[in-house]
């Protein structure tokens, strides 16, 4: 079992089968409770509620896509612990602090960052995660 920092784009996968839902699946099997700064949940629950505005669930659905959600066990970190460092990695790499978010959990905890987002991947890369860098889907 490894420590991951996963995103949100990564969590969505396991709620709903798309393409990249099995890596997702896999790599949170594979790691200990994944780590993800606080605003994972508000991004899931919205990306749940574009699929119903959307039409392509129903509200019920949603309900029960959220009661998914909230039970896989996040190791949620504070955005105050992390907006230093965040908000550090957004001004040298030009890039929105919600991605840094991530990039910082990954950097301080020293471990890989799992995201279906090839701009964050992209990012993490160039700030020096190299192969720690996962890119889903």
């Amino acid at each position: 079992m490894m420590p991951l920092v996963t995103d949100a784009s990564v969590l969505f996968k396991c709620l709903l089968p798309e393409s990249g839902s099995a890596q997702a699946r896999q790599l949170l099997e594979r790691s200990t409770r994944p780590i993800a700064p606080e605003t994972v949940i508000g991004e899931c629950a919205n990306a749940v509620w574009k699929r119903a505005h959307r039409g392509l669930i129903d509200a019920r659905q949603a309900m029960e896509l959220q009661g998914e959600l909230l039970a896989i066990p996040i190791d949620v970190r504070s955005t105050v612990t992390l907006t230093p460092a965040a908000l550090a990695l957004a001004l040298a790499y030009d890039h929105p602090i919600y991605d840094c978010y991530y990039l910082a959990a990954a950097i301080a905890n020293g471990c890989p960052l799992a995201t279906a987002d090839r701009r964050l991947h992209d990012l993490a890369v160039r700030a020096g995660l190299g192969e720690r860098a996962i890119l889903v889907g």
